[in-house]
């Protein structure tokens, strides 16, 4: 074959022709640039992206579209282009037909371009990168914000992966564990800081979240043990990172509320003692109260009286008026209301007439409950027992005037 032989014009119009639709229709920005740096053609790319016609652009120099901070660098790389030197890819900023700034990378390969032998121009390709840039830096301040947040939310934070390492942990969890964080993320799992008696529960929550997260708590105690072997009992949330099979949790510390409350519920129960003693001593108090006031009553009545009557036959009548009156407050002393009672119904026993002092004093049956220390149905029981006893069970009898009635001496 010979190697001199030229192509048919109709062949070389044909490939020009497929030059022009790539050079046109690639996604690429293309510019071709002419050896004084003027632009001598752009795709459609160019145009579209930037927001410049054809006119616009063609036969300006390329450096006028070049921000002024990148202006120098941007001519030594074009100049290098030119001389057909080769160059590594850079970033460019350009500005938009409506004034804003453009990011364009461009490419490290740029193809010189020859008419009858000598350079005339130099291919450029670029890409525009504002869109990611600017999502890199939205993606950073994101991360930045949420790191901050991870760092300075008060409480221990974790994340773990699905083999249980901590991949990430926050000063606060330092503290909790004892450890500091380079010494357990990426190489130690959670687990070695649980209790025994909690890990095999925990990891089946832990599995249970990546099979599905309804069937796993979203929060739970368990105990953790510390660097220094101390027990802590401890709150964790925990929650699946979304599209991932990492877990995020947060920790808290309730080891001194849970000695509180039991603090609190060991005094609970001693007032709890306390006041059962106090009641029942109190009930001793009284009951013995009763049996001496019997007591004096039944000597006043057996003893003392018969004996001042005695006196009396045997003094001056003269001193009669003074016995007199000795035996009429005595007899009042012994006239009251719990002597009638036990004269009149021998068989009430202490508590009984307790009771019906009570109910003489018009207190409800829950009040005389609340004071004798005793269950309501207790009260019901005593007020039957009575009723029984004086003869009016079965009597339209109103129990609380039948005992006030016994106090008025034409009723006795």
């Amino acid at each position: 074959m010979n190697k001199g032989k030229r192509l048919p014009p109709k062949v070389l119009d044909r490939t020009r022709e497929v030059y022009q639709y790539i050079f046109e229709e690639s996604p690429a920005l293309n510019m071709v640039i002419g050896m004084d740096g003027i632009i001598r053609d752009v795709n459609k790319a160019v145009t579209a992206d930037l927001g410049y016609t054809r006119r616009d652009v063609l036969g300006r120099d390329i450096l006028s579209f070049v921000a002024a901070h990148d202006r120098e660098s941007t001519a030594r790389h074009l100049q290098k282009a030119l001389r057909g030197e080769k160059n590594p890819e850079i970033k460019v900023e350009v500005l938009a037909a409506d004034g804003s700034p453009h990011t364009l990378l461009i490419s490290k390969n740029q193809a010189r371009l020859y008419e009858g032998g000598a350079p005339v121009g130099v291919l450029i390709v670029g890409v525009d990168i504002t869109e990611n840039i600017r999502y890199k830096e939205a993606l950073r301040t994101e991360e930045t914000r949420y790191r901050m947040f991870f760092e300075n939310t008060g409480t221990a934070m974790m994340i773990a992966e699905a083999d249980m390492t901590i991949a990430l942990a926050n000063r606060e969890f330092e503290e909790l564990i004892g450890f500091p964080r380079d010494e357990v993320v990426g190489t130690r799992p959670w687990t070695d800081f649980v209790s025994p008696d909690d890990v095999e529960r925990m990891k089946e929550f832990h599995r249970l979240r990546r099979e599905n997260t309804g069937k796993a708590p979203h929060r739970y105690e368990f105990r953790l043990i510390d660097r220094g072997g101390s027990v802590k009992d401890v709150m964790v949330s925990v929650s699946l990172i979304p599209e991932t099979e990492r877990s995020i949790a947060s920790l808290i510390d309730i080891t001194d509320l849970r000695r509180a409350e039991k603090a609190l519920a060991e005094k609970n129960l001693e007032l709890l003692e306390k006041n059962a003693a106090m009641r029942q001593l109190t009930q001793q108090v009284s009951d013995e109260r009763d049996r001496i006031n019997q007591n004096i009553a039944v000597n006043i009545e057996h003893l003392l009286l018969p004996l001042i009557r005695k006196i009396k036959l045997r003094s001056p009548d003269s001193e009669h008026p003074y016995f007199d009156v000795l035996e009429e407050n005595l007899e009042r002393m012994t006239a009251g209301f719990g002597k009638e009672i036990i004269h009149r119904r021998p068989v009430l026993t202490q508590k009984e007439i307790q009771i019906c002092n009570l109910i003489r004093g018009g207190l409800s049956s829950k009040e005389i409950a609340d004071l004798a220390h005793v269950s309501l149905q207790t009260v019901h029981t005593h007020r039957r027992n009575i009723r029984k006893k004086l003869n009016i069970h079965n009597k339209r009898v109103n129990l609380t005037s039948y005992l006030n009635s016994l106090d008025d001496p034409e009723l006795i």
